[in-house]
């Protein structure tokens, strides 16, 4: 993922007329989310749907409240490496669920939002992201 357009942005380029997309997936998983919709009646661009095959192979496992963590199962196709003893990926991508659409996420963040730098000082990336993406 190159980086997480905020809604307000988003929600400006649509009512602009932009067909804006989004897409999401990992390196290790291949793509396997997406927005795409019928332009004319959707404008929910940032609404990702698990749809065709990805739908077979994405569990979404609680992770408190609203919040779910997107594991890929072993066996999908894109899938290149596995970080759970029973092949699958558990990506440390966290998504709300759309309160009507049961395979639609929103993206909110990950679970490991701390870098640990090389001398052990931990940074907390996401005020720096924040300010890149408003600018």
């Amino acid at each position: 993922m190159l980086g997480h357009l905020q809604d307000d942005l988003g929600y400006r380029l649509v009512a602009a007329g932009v067909n804006l997309v989004s897409y999401w997936g990992l390196t290790e998983t291949g793509a396997v989310l997406n927005s795409k919709r019928d332009f004319t009646k959707d404008k929910g661009w940032n609404w990702l749907r698990c749809e065709g095959l990805a739908a077979q192979y994405v569990v979404a496992e609680p992770r408190g409240g609203d919040t779910y963590e997107l594991v890929v199962l072993d066996g999908y196709p894109p899938k290149i490496m596995s970080n759970r003893d029973d092949g699958s990926y558990a990506t440390k991508d966290l998504f709300v669920r759309h309160p009507t659409e049961r395979t639609w996420y929103k993206y909110i963040g990950r679970l490991d939002d701390t870098l640990t730098q090389t001398l052990g000082e931990k940074t907390n990336p996401v005020p720096i992201e924040l300010a890149i993406v408003s600018s």
